[in-house]
């Protein structure tokens, strides 16, 4: 699965917002409405400018590099397991949806995963957001535009992780009332 397709995975999982940030440009007429092509719902790939240090340090070097090693492994490992853990939460809501799986099954094993994942999640991007992007931004200013482009996707999915909060404590109330 695409980084992407996960995350779309992880904000959808339970029926939080999914759309993406369009906005209206000054000058392009009136209810002109353009799409951010690095906007997270958007994004096919990074421009050249932003995959220069990419190309120089592949993600496979990354864990023997002196200056990055266990703590680009730990990351990289987080960063998997949200992924699973937000695929895993999708089809658990589609076995329910399809009655495959009984209400009160899902709604023991659904709460405490999706709790977890809230959580951890939010944790993740406040570390991300207030240590790591800007110190790699002082390292490299050349990656100020990406580190921002990310700082926005957390904002993004921050908004859906309040919403996904908000549907899974819905479905979970209409499932104990039965």
């Amino acid at each position: 699965m695409s980084r992407r397709g996960a995350v779309r995975a992880e904000r959808s999982c339970a029926g939080g917002a999914a759309g993406g940030v369009s906005r209206d440009h000054p000058g392009t007429g009136e209810g002109a409405v353009l799409t951010d092509p690095l906007d997270l719902d958007h994004r096919t790939g990074w421009p050249d400018d932003l995959l220069a240090l990419l190309r120089r340090h592949p993600r496979d070097t990354w864990a023997g590099h002196a200056n990055l090693g266990a703590t680009a492994t730990f990351w990289l490992r987080r960063h998997a397991m949200f992924r699973e853990l937000g695929l895993s939460l999708a089809q658990a809501t589609r076995a329910l949806r399809e009655e495959a799986t009984p209400p009160e099954a899902f709604r023991r094993w659904f709460a405490p995963r999706l709790r977890f994942f809230l959580g951890e999640l939010e944790g993740h991007h406040q570390i991300e957001d207030a240590h790591y992007f800007p110190v790699f931004q002082r390292a490299e200013p050349r990656l100020s535009r990406g580190f921002e482009v990310l700082e926005r996707d957390h904002e993004t999915i921050h908004a859906d992780l309040i919403a996904s909060a908000d549907s899974g404590r819905a479905l979970l109330d209409a499932l104990a009332r039965g």
